[in-house]
């Protein structure tokens, strides 16, 4: 009887040992899945907005932007920018006049107008685009920029006091005098030997 229970017993005992194993197996299996396959969580994505802002005609605003650039927006105007607007990222469209004192940072301030692009890295300048008038101009008070114009090939690079413009379908690089170009912004319109018509 007692070789008989201690057979018996060692026979549950295997099997209870085989379970065991089984179960750790099984156990460990499910925690490795559960790690492998857990589902990640999933961030939402910033979402990009572009923010518009229009003067209507009779009125002139200034603002600051995201970088610290200020903005002078002339009658008639708009100016359209990404809501990631950042040192990083500084482009914006221009339809109309606009006077702006930008802040240097390591990526340059792009201006896009219809008639061509102005690159900025840190200065005091005035561009005026109208695609109703085929007419453009870029005025440089301080510092210096590249101008892209769309009917030309090579890039401009304006210093203080210089001009270029688009007139009678041609393009044509002027030393001026800024404040006769820039003065809108404190509310002046200034004429200098200027023809009637004009």
């Amino acid at each position: 009887i007692s070789r008989k229970e201690t057979a018996t017993a060692k026979r549950q005992l295997r099997f209870f040992r085989w379970g065991f194993a089984a179960a750790a197996a099984l156990a460990l299996a499910l925690l490795t899945a559960n790690f492998l396959f857990k589902e990640q969580p999933v961030l939402p994505k910033e979402v990009v907005q572009t923010q518009t802002v229009t003067v209507p005609y009779g009125a002139r605003s200034s603002f600051m932007m995201p970088d610290g650039s200020q903005v002078w927006l002339n009658s008639g105007s708009t100016l359209t920018y990404a809501s990631d607007f950042n040192h990083r990222n500084r482009n914006l469209d221009l339809e109309g006049e606009a006077f702006f004192d930008v802040v240097k940072g390591d990526h340059p301030f792009i201006i896009n107008t219809a008639m061509g692009q102005v690159e900025v890295t840190g200065t005091r300048l005035n561009v005026k685009s109208s695609i109703d008038e085929k007419r453009f101009e870029t005025t440089v008070e301080r510092g210096s920029v590249n101008v892209h114009c769309h009917q030309i090939q090579d890039m401009c690079s304006l210093k203080p006091g210089q001009q270029i413009r688009l007139a009678h379908g041609k393009w044509e690089l002027l030393k001026v005098e800024t404040e006769l170009f820039t003065s809108w912004k404190e509310g002046k319109i200034i004429f200098r030997k200027e023809y009637l018509p004009e």
